[in-house]
């Protein structure tokens, strides 16, 4: 039966109820059955649950007789009590009024007596007060025990506070200073010579004078001041300790300092009282590092001239000794412990000052040391671990050297090596900003890292750039190199460039080289995000540490006995130090929260290294450039010559004689089996040889660092800009005003919407397939990043620099073929064979056409007439890449003509170009 508990609800829904209990019923029992036997339940159960209910209103009203009359009688009680209450409130009143006047005399009387008593004090001390001078005099001038005379003293005080609104109290408070002088002056030599002997019993004697002078604090004074004594030949050889022993040395003194807390804790308590001897000792250890402070801050700062690897060693050990103190330091304030560890890390705050500097230049001396060795000094046939820097090269020791091909390789080697090298110097250095003195100073710190890096990078670019240089290429650095070192560097680079131009070492040989600088570039921009990484993570686990809210007694305690709860080691008194210190100067809290809070986000401009970014962005592109022009330097000399060559214009056709039909004369041609003219043929090896080489570098254990360059797309825009070099020349070639149409025509999809506008607008539809003919992928548009497998990302990487190589192989192909003053049909059947040829080659290397490729195969296939004719159809306004090819089509119909015996046609002028006003010559 369904559950009843729904009939207590007040929004009980009848149906269903009855629905859900139907669903309820066995399979085999009838319908009308079921919901009889449902019916006689529901009747029985509110039967019972009626009787339950006439049987509790029975009780119910069976009890209500009784529950009134108790009620009844419980009121009447309380009037009762109301008036009783008021009964005794009214006699207490009334006997408080009886008896104000009472204590009113009492207060008299006692006001009486207690002037009489202070009248018959006065009169007594006043009577006495010579005889307790002459007393105290004659135990001064006597000799006898100092505590009888300082017994006699205080019963002067006393008596002097007694008298002092009677005539003479000036002459008499002269009287208990001077005494009091002559005691404590007589005292003093014995004390000084007492307090720094072993046996502290006469100490005792002295310290009941001095609380009866009330002179306490002065015997804690001379106390704390004379017990370091012992310390004094330990700290004697403080300015002879040389500096590879001053760890050890300083480790020495704090040892005794310790030992000076350790003994003095019980000597401490029983002169001064177990509630004074914390203080004491708190005073004594200042006391004690007193003399370190200002040459600590000195002796750091020299050290510090070679490396801060020293001051770190030399605040583990003074952190290890403020932990060891903090047990004799138990019952202190903070304030108390504050101070003290403030002379004690007093050197090392005003060390902090030049801390960032002094770690920013250690780190440039480390790195420096690494680029040492990239260089193509006769060293580098030592090995690739040898850092001596020889500049000093001629022409003959280049012609002795190594194999041109394994200086070149061992060159790029290098270049990883140096790139990869920054890692650990700098987390290094980023472990100790964070710990020295808590980290006080980390944001100067990594500024100084930051801009360390930076510099770094720029100088590996440097070396790129002499990569470069020894390839045959010109500098691309903005600026002229002003140290000695730099132009050797690049004096030597020139010289390889020279030995190039002699050899048989050729641009493609050296692409591994090009590809290490890539590498390079891929490897410390992966080095880079690792040590944000690193960064991040430590500044989060500092910021946590110095943002807290803490008291430092008992902080110090849990840290001395190794159960702070919070620290991630037992030594960091430091950072406890630092936190408190943060407290106490909340403008300096707010500047590192700040930092700590930008540090965090994952905006790339507000990162640790963000500074880094601009000279990675440099060597990025310089890396790029350096591939890049290599792989196109083969094809750029190769068609260097191109237009000139004598099969364009062989068997032209004379203006007005009877020539056959272009087109079957273009047939005929195409059908002599031409071959790719030899230029041409260079290229299109060149092209797949560097299929194998990028390949095969890719797939090694260089990928991880090529795919890092693809982070936000850098790569993809710098292809972009650099396959449109091979295109540059064109806009002299075609006289355009600007260079946006050549860009846009580089591009694949804006050259194939202008092929698109530029054939509806010449004949009239579209006809050539610019983004369906041919295989391949579409270069610069594959995303390396989100490749999971491996061979996946490595072809990615591959297709994306070939696709760029390519498409600039091409603009240098159709540079050249705007050149060609006249093309005869057997030209034009060449030309067509060329350009198959390029597109097969394309193809082949997994590609898809160029679509300006596929237009111009399309005019050269057109009788030369019909494309002459249809160069009137183009609109004179158009898009600056419609217009550079409008130009294009225009110079090719204009040397088809020339070659077939055909006038050309100028087509009219768009507003992007130059000579839109020359006149169009009659046909």
């Amino acid at each position: 039966m369904a559950d009843l508990s729904a009939f207590s609800n007040a929004q009980f829904d009848t149906t269903a109820w009855i629905n859900n209990s139907f669903r309820d019923r066995p399979d085999e029992e009838a319908v009308e059955s079921y919901l009889a036997s449902l019916a006689m339940k529901l009747h029985i159960i509110s039967q019972d649950y009626t009787d339950q209910l006439e049987t509790g209103m029975v009780e119910a009203m069976t009890r209500m007789p009784r529950v009134l009359s108790d009620v009844a009688r419980i009121e009447e009680t309380l009037k009762n009590i109301e008036g009783e209450m008021q009964s005794l409130a009214m006699q207490l009143r009334t006997f408080d009024q009886r008896n104000v006047t009472g204590v009113e005399d009492l207060s008299r009387l006692d006001t009486l007596k207690s002037n009489m008593e202070k009248c018959k004090a006065t009169l007594e001390e006043h009577a006495r007060w010579s005889q307790v001078v002459r007393e105290a005099k004659n135990f001064l001038e006597s000799g006898g025990r100092l505590s009888d005379s300082a017994d006699r003293i205080e019963t002067m005080y006393r008596s002097l506070e007694i008298l002092q609104n009677l005539p003479g109290h000036e002459e008499r408070k002269d009287t208990c200073e001077s005494l009091s002088d002559a005691l404590l002056a007589a005292l003093r030599p014995r004390v000084r010579k007492d307090i720094v002997s072993s046996d502290l019993s006469p100490l005792h004697e002295y310290l009941y004078v001095y609380e009866k002078l009330g002179k306490k604090i002065e015997l804690e004074e001379e106390y704390v001041q004379a017990r370091p004594e012992r310390l004094k030949g330990v700290w004697d050889k403080f300015a002879v300790t040389p500096t590879a022993q001053f760890a050890p040395w300083l480790a020495l003194f704090l040892g005794k300092v310790t030992g000076l807390l350790s003994d003095e804790s019980t000597h401490a308590g029983a002169l001064f009282g177990l509630d004074r001897a914390p203080a004491v000792l708190c005073s004594l250890l200042q006391h004690a590092l007193n003399p370190l402070a200002v040459p600590m801050a000195e002796r750091l700062s020299s050290l510090s001239e070679g490396s801060p690897i020293p001051i770190a060693e030399i605040y583990s050990v003074t952190d290890e000794f403020a932990r060891r103190v903090g047990i004799h330091l138990e019952g202190c304030c903070s304030q108390q412990i504050f101070q003290a560890l403030t002379t004690l890390f007093a050197g090392f705050t005003k060390y902090l000052e030049t801390y960032g500097l002094k770690e920013g230049q250690h780190l440039e001396v480390q790195l420096s040391s690494v680029l040492n060795s990239v260089s193509f000094g006769p060293e580098m046939s030592a090995g690739l671990h040898d850092n001596d820097l020889n500049l000093d090269i001629s022409e003959g020791e280049i012609d002795g050297f190594l194999d041109p091909l394994e200086a070149y390789d061992a060159y790029g080697e290098r270049l990883v090596a140096a790139a990869d090298a920054c890692f650990g110097p700098t987390e290094t250095a980023i472990q100790r900003a964070v710990t020295l003195m808590g980290g006080l100073q980390a944001k100067a710190v990594f500024r100084a890292l930051s801009q360390s890096l930076a510099v770094y990078t720029t100088l590996l670019n440097s070396k790129v750039d002499c990569l470069r240089v020894a390839c045959g290429f010109r500098s691309e650095k903005a600026n002229k190199v002003t140290d000695a070192q730099g132009e050797a560097e690049l004096a030597v680079a020139q010289s390889w460039g020279r030995k190039l131009e002699g050899g048989d070492l050729r641009g493609r040989a050296l692409v591994t080289s090009a590809l290490r600088a890539l590498q390079t570039a891929g490897r410390l921009s992966k080095r880079i995000k690792e040590l944000e990484a690193v960064s991040t993570e430590a500044l989060g686990n500092l910021s946590t540490a110095l943002f807290r809210d803490i008291t430092l007694d008992r902080s110090l305690q849990g840290i001395s006995q190794g159960q702070d709860p919070s620290s991630s080691s037992s030594s960091n008194v430091g950072a406890l130090f630092a936190c408190v210190s943060l407290q106490n100067d909340p403008s300096a809290a707010s500047e590192l929260k700040s930092f700590f809070v930008a540090s965090a986000s994952h905006h790339a401009s507000q990162t640790v290294f963000a500074g880094v970014s601009a000279p990675l962005s440099r060597l990025k592109s310089g890396a790029g450039a350096l591939l890049f022009d290599l792989c196109t330097a083969g094809p750029e000399r190769m068609v260097r010559d191109l237009n000139t060559e004598d099969v364009w214009a062989q068997g032209a056709v004379e203006y007005g004689s009877n020539s056959p039909n272009s087109s079957e004369v273009l047939s005929v041609h195409l059908t002599d089996s031409l071959l790719p003219l030899p230029a041409i043929t260079q290229v299109g090896e060149h092209l797949l040889s560097l299929v194998q080489e990028l390949e095969t570098f890719a797939s090694s254990d260089a990928l991880p660092d090529l795919l890092s360059l693809s982070a936000g797309g850098q790569t993809s825009s710098l292809l972009s800009t650099l396959s449109a070099r091979g295109w540059r020349d064109l806009k002299l070639t075609l006289d355009l005003k600007d260079e946006e149409g050549v860009e846009q025509l580089c591009k694949r999809t804006s050259c194939a919407a202008a092929v698109v506008a530029a054939e509806k607008g010449m004949f009239g539809m579209q006809l050539s397939k610019v983004l369906e003919e041919g295989g391949g992928v579409d270069p610069l548009t594959t995303d390396i990043l989100e490749e999971e497998d491996e061979d996946a990302a490595a072809l990615a990487f591959v297709n994306e620099w070939l696709g760029a190589i390519a498409d600039s192989a091409v603009g240098l192909v159709v540079i050249q073929l705007v050149k060609i003053p006249s093309l005869s049909p057997q030209g034009r059947a060449q030309l067509v064979v060329d350009i198959e040829y390029i597109s097969n080659v394309v193809q082949a290397m997994g590609l898809r056409q160029h679509p300006l490729l596929v237009h111009i195969r399309l005019l050269l296939l057109k009788d030369p007439a019909i494309l002459s004719a249809a160069m009137e159809g183009m609109p004179a306004r158009a898009s600056a890449a419609t217009s550079a090819l409008h130009r294009l089509d225009a110079q090719l119909s204009k040397a088809l003509s020339k070659g077939h015996g055909l006038t050309p046609v100028l087509p009219p002028r768009s507003n992007n170009s130059s000579n839109s006003n020359l006149p169009i010559p009659p046909k």
